[in-house]
């Protein structure tokens, strides 16, 4: 779909096998035929088609259809909360109303689930009501909106593998389980990781990580960690010091974070519907993280230390072997 709302079929293709290798062949073809840029790609979910449309536009957003974010959403093995979730979204249909659209005029639909609001944002270029009503029966829409932070229940348990290469080192793969701790007076949310704990606050943000003998290790001044709400497009910036207790120093870090796309991961552990967000700092940092909201952890990690860190260029990756969800 162009600009002003005319749409035209670039191509067919044929494959035995989908994957990220036949969408990369086809992407390169659309850029060989002279397509400069992609805005907004809409999918239902394909997979491999995430890593590369990244390769060949790594500009382009991501965004995943109404039919597969609803089925999604609803999936019992994803979430408890499938039945409230149908009779929301049953009771936001029968209540939904709109007007006869002009060109270009804006569409909105919000409705509440078990884990936070959905809001949903459609240009129309001057179709009947009947058919935009129609579209997003059946079609696609913009990304969805998440609320809040939502973090594992308790005693949920988790394995992540590890690729590590330059200034970066580390284990292959580490166990976590989460639960709660009792740090300065005040209950947080604990990710126990192998030997170390992550102690956050009730919306994510880190706070600190102890070590094997429950001391402090490194302290975010002041917390943090991703804003809410998240919806793909959003940019904020966040200011923060890093404490390292082993020495006592201090380093005062400015970063900028933008929530790339919406998009689907697949990974050991399964797949999962995930924001890939993107953080740069002003330390030499450039981390993408592919968060899960539905279960509040990092699916897959890739941590990049360029030539202007302190510690030197390395990479970590990282990705979810195992998760089973305590309750």
């Amino acid at each position: 779909m162009l600009p002003d709302g005319s749409r035209d079929i670039l191509g067919l293709w044929i494959e035995t096998t989908e994957g990220a290798k036949f969408w990369l062949k086809v992407f390169n073809d659309l850029k060989t035929r002279g397509v400069a840029d992609i805005l907004i790609a809409v999918t239902d979910g394909l997979k491999g088609i995430g890593e590369a449309l990244g390769t060949v536009f790594p500009a382009t957003t991501l965004q995943t259809c109404l039919v597969h974010l609803f089925r999604n959403s609803l999936d019992p093995k994803r979430t408890p909360h499938r039945m409230h979730r149908v009779r929301s979204s049953q009771s936001t249909l029968r209540r939904c109303t709109m007007q006869l659209p002009r060109p270009a005029s804006i569409l909105e639909i919000s409705f509440q689930t078990g884990r936070g609001r959905v809001d949903m944002r459609v240009t129309i270029f001057g179709c009947s009501a009947a058919i935009w009503l129609l579209v997003l029966a059946s079609g696609c829409a913009t990304s969805p909106r998440w609320e809040q932070y939502s973090a594992p229940p308790a005693g949920t348990t988790w394995t992540n593998q590890f690729r590590s290469s330059g200034s970066y080192a580390g284990p292959a793969e580490v166990n976590s389980r989460m639960g709660q701790v009792t740090f300065n007076g005040k209950p947080h949310i604990a990710f126990h990781n192998g030997p170390t704990t992550l102690v956050a606050l009730p919306d994510g943000k880190w706070v600190t990580l102890l070590g094997a003998d429950g001391k402090p290790v490194t302290s975010w001044d002041p917390p943090t960690s991703f804003e809410w709400p998240m919806y793909v497009g959003r940019e904020w910036k966040s200011s923060f010091k890093v404490v390292n207790h082993a020495n006592n120093r201090t380093v005062a870090i400015n970063a900028n974070y933008v929530v790339e796309a919406l998009e689907e991961v697949t990974v050991p552990a399964g797949s999962f519907r995930t924001y890939r967000v993107r953080m740069t700092n002003d330390q030499g940092d450039d981390n993408t993280w592919w968060f899960c909201p539905d279960n509040g952890l990092f699916v897959k990690q890739k941590l990049i230390r360029t030539a202007g860190s302190p510690s030197g260029p390395g990479i970590r990756e990282a990705e979810l072997k195992a998760l089973k969800i305590g309750g």
